[in-house]
């Protein structure tokens, strides 16, 4: 994925995106994380994981949804 001056960069695979305005940030899902991005850095500033890689197990965030401080998760086992 690129963003401004080509800072923002995923080795996993991008599987959902959503933009929240309010913080000037974008949440991507993919392979067991979520990270939020700084729009303005162009930097990762949190990131999420589903706990499932310790059990060898793989989550797949399809899709997401963002809210003042509220994260709304689809997951496919």
């Amino acid at each position: 994925m690129w963003l401004r001056d080509g800072l923002l960069a995923v080795a996993d695979r991008i599987l959902s995106v959503a933009w929240y305005e309010p913080e000037n940030a974008i949440v991507t899902g993919g392979v067991d994380c979520i990270r939020v991005w700084s729009v303005n850095s162009g930097q990762a500033v949190m990131r999420l994981d589903t706990g499932r890689v310790a059990a060898q197990l793989h989550t797949y965030v399809y899709a997401l949804a963002v809210a003042e401080y509220v994260v709304t998760i689809w997951i496919v086992h």
